[in-house]
């Protein structure tokens, strides 16, 4: 869910929610794990209404269970972005996005762009995280089309000496409407591709423990559902 407050002298205040759950499972090692996430923060204009610089912060609140026994704990994440409109039809974006995961630091430069062809195309990329590409309408109340993602995230395991590290991708199709001046509702399905999940000891962070269940989880299907708010 995403939550937007505009201004009149152009800044926006950010917020949005977001939660999981996934299921691990596999001979002797079943899991839960799970998360929520609140990102919140503030982006203001810099020389003029077409140059914004954000700064947002992420803390997330992650665990996993096993029915019987359950640990979490907190990580933090952060990120700033520079946007410029260089056009009515095309933006580009350029910034920086920091996570502590259980591996250590994760420093992401991520590199942008919107962009609308005259013929009602859309090309939109945060590279190396998302993309999305597709046809909207002439009033821009719809767009769909075909999307891709990267991710990265970590759990803890039960054993506060290990932790489940998820490296995933995934493709497949999207749907987003915009209803009224606040209301905008998406929705996607797609394939997740990728050797995901694997378990990682503290003592050894650059190698997967032999555990096959885990390392050779089957690609599966993914749902999705969206809901963002501007007032």
């Amino acid at each position: 869910m995403l939550l937007g407050k505009n201004f009149q002298n152009e800044s926006s205040l950010i917020l949005r929610i977001q939660s999981e759950k996934l299921w691990v499972n596999d001979e002797g090692y079943k899991h839960q794990c799970f998360s929520a996430s609140t990102t919140v923060g503030f982006q203001f204009p810099l020389r003029n209404k077409k140059m914004k610089l954000a700064f947002m912060a992420a803390p997330k609140w992650n665990g996993s269970s096993n029915g019987i026994e359950s640990i979490h704990d907190w990580q933090m994440g952060g990120l700033t972005m520079l946007t410029v409109q260089q056009s009515d039809r095309f933006t580009w974006r350029i910034g920086l996005f920091v996570n502590k995961e259980y591996f250590g630091y994760m420093f992401v430069p991520l590199i942008g762009f919107d962009w609308k062809t005259e013929n009602n195309w859309r090309l939109i990329g945060l590279a190396p995280n998302s993309l999305r590409f597709g046809k909207y309408s002439n009033n821009e109340k719809w767009f769909g089309g075909v999307y891709g993602r990267s991710l990265t995230r970590t759990f803890r395991a039960l054993d506060v000496n290990h932790y489940i590290r998820y490296n995933e991708l995934q493709a497949g199709l999207f749907t987003e409407r915009v209803f009224g001046k606040n209301h905008a509702v998406l929705a996607y399905v797609g394939n997740q591709f990728g050797a995901s999940p694997s378990l990682y000891s503290e003592l050894n962070r650059n190698e997967a423990l032999e555990r096959p269940g885990l390392r050779t989880t089957k690609n599966y299907v993914i749902f999705g559902l969206g809901y963002s708010f501007r007032m």
